[in-house]
């Protein structure tokens, strides 16, 4: 495998069986492999965190196992355990170097510090070495710049008979149309939360509660539910709650509030985190709107039901809706693309919170 098999993903042992909430598209490779036609060149596309990395790799085990059969991957033969250690010689994994595809990852290049062995269109030149098929799996594909693409389009299209490629990606039309158009799309899903919250209490032994939480934070991915820090999510939840009360008396408590909500969040950019803070703001809101009208729904934050049936004894749900409306907004402000002032962003939002939850009519 490529030097980027240190970010292989860790297979279930189960196999496909262990995959889960994406029984669709497992049921399609399954029969595709059992009758022989499975596509040269698969896409498979998704939300992050879902599993698609791990469709892929469990394919690829699938594809050269020793004992499970056409439609499944053991795990725990020879093959199987090769493939998850990111060492067999007949699966190739590609990824970002460090943040794109190049195309020295793709075809060779003079003074190239990538082996021309590692390379795809070399790799996929040679027959299977000790497995059943050459894999290669191209992971965050989108990340391909356009000469990568360019590049990998003559393999797409006249594939060697003895290999399959597989791209994974959360984005598939920042793809050229000549690459989309030579690939078989599979479109995995978001997993349901009870699906999710059985995982991580059964796969991971976590507590109910805290998978419940989890599960509620971050909808449909199991990579972002394990990735989650609970302790920080908690330390930006008071902040949030704590700014949004300030947000009520107007004046210079919304210029605090913005000036604190400025300064946390998660996420690689400024307008990343403070979409992410205003999001955890969207989740208080909601869980208000829940209490406040008495609705038959869950609690994103269960634990904080007391604090919340308190506030709602002090604002009504048309007020809270346009709080939510206003939140909404603001989120909208930090995803558009644009680069806002984030204080001044933050400020315009929380004064329309602001004027949503004070005391009287909502505005």
């Amino acid at each position: 495998m490529s030097s980027d098999a240190t970010n292989l993903p860790t297979p279930p042992a189960a196999g496909f069986d262990g995959i889960v909430g994406q029984s669709v598209v497992i049921r399609a490779l399954q029969q595709a492999m059992e009758r022989d036609r499975l596509h040269h060149a698969l896409l498979l596309a998704g939300p992050e965190g879902i599993g698609k990395a791990t469709t892929a790799l469990v394919l690829a085990q699938a594809l050269n196992c020793g004992a499970g059969g056409p439609r499944q991957a053991c795990g725990t033969c020879v093959s199987c355990g090769k493939i998850a250690r990111g060492l067999h010689p007949d699966v190739l994994w590609v990824g970002p170097d460090p943040k794109s595809i190049r195309v020295r990852q793709i075809t060779p290049r003079s003074q190239s510090p990538v082996p021309a062995g590692q390379t795809v269109t070399v790799f996929v030149g040679y027959t299977p070495y000790e497995g059943n098929r050459r894999v290669v799996v191209i992971d965050a594909a989108h990340t391909m710049n356009p000469e990568a693409q360019n590049a990998l389009l003559k393999t797409l299209e006249e594939p060697p008979p003895s290999t399959t490629l597989v791209l994974v990606t959360a984005a598939p039309r920042a793809l050229l149309p000549t690459v989309l158009s030579r690939c078989q799309e599979l479109r995995l899903s978001r997993i349901g939360r009870d699906a999710l919250c059985a995982y991580l209490e059964t796969e991971h032994e976590m507590p109910a509660d805290e998978a419940r939480l989890r599960a509620a934070l971050t909808p449909g991915s199991i990579g972002k539910a394990l990735a989650l820090d609970i302790e920080s999510y908690t330390g930006v939840l008071e902040a949030v709650v704590e700014c949004l009360r300030m947000t009520q008396s107007g004046g210079g408590g919304v210029v605090a509030a913005a000036e604190t909500l400025a300064n946390l969040g998660d996420g690689e950019t400024a307008t990343q985190r403070a979409a992410s803070v205003l999001r955890v703001a969207r989740d208080v809101m909601r869980d208000l709107l829940v209490v406040s009208t008495g609705a038959n729904a869950d609690l994103v934050n269960a634990e904080q039901r007391e604090a919340w049936v308190a506030w709602a004894a002090e604002v009504d749900s048309e007020q809270v809706v346009a709080a939510l409306r206003a939140i909404n907004d603001g989120i909208e402000r930090f995803t558009t693309g644009i680069q806002p002032n984030i204080k001044m962003a933050f400020e315009r939002t929380l004064v329309q919170v602001g004027e949503s939850l004070s005391p009287g009519p909502a505005s």
